[in-house]
């Protein structure tokens, strides 16, 4: 119905990439990029300066920039992004959100009391059918997701 909402249909968007520099072609990846990402891995290119990556966002090791980063922040190490959506006056139906995705989980909380949290095993579960966030077996991904929802907040300026 919407994509605001923080389901993997409406939030995982491809993302095509042509730089024969760093790529061979037909590379694959299901890594996690943000549009943040992109801007970053441009000015790299071009200027081939490693320090034009906000350090905000993207890590980097002892070594500095790893070239298999490709976009695609594997060399960040990015575990989980933050996705927030506000309501909106035109949209009323879509409440305010914030969830955390990892490789294989993803926690949306909303500000709306009346609304129900959600857990979603991603690898066992791709289309997000099974709300586990009652699920006794995952209460302590659920305090781990809650936790790294929280620092990704505070990191954010959304406190």
């Amino acid at each position: 119905m919407d994509k605001r909402a923080a389901y993997e249909e409406s939030i995982r968007v491809p993302l095509a990439v042509r730089y024969p520099a760093w790529f061979a072609g037909g590379e694959r990846s299901d890594r996690m990029v943000l549009n943040i990402d992109i801007p970053a891995t441009i000015i790299h290119a071009v200027t081939g300066q490693a320090e034009s990556f906000p350090k905000r966002f993207l890590d980097f090791g002892p070594d500095g920039f790893d070239r298999s980063l490709k976009l695609s922040a594997e060399g960040a190490g990015r575990a989980s992004f933050l996705y927030e959506y506000f309501q909106e006056s035109k949209f009323p139906v879509t409440p305010t959100m914030r969830a955390v995705r990892t490789s294989e989980f993803k926690y949306v909380t909303y500000d709306d009391p009346d609304q129900t949290d959600e857990l979603y095993d991603l690898r066992g579960d791709p289309h997000e059918t099974v709300n586990l966030i009652a699920s006794e077996p995952h209460r302590e991904v659920l305090a781990e997701l809650m936790d790294e929802l929280r620092d990704l907040r505070i990191r954010t300026g959304d406190r």
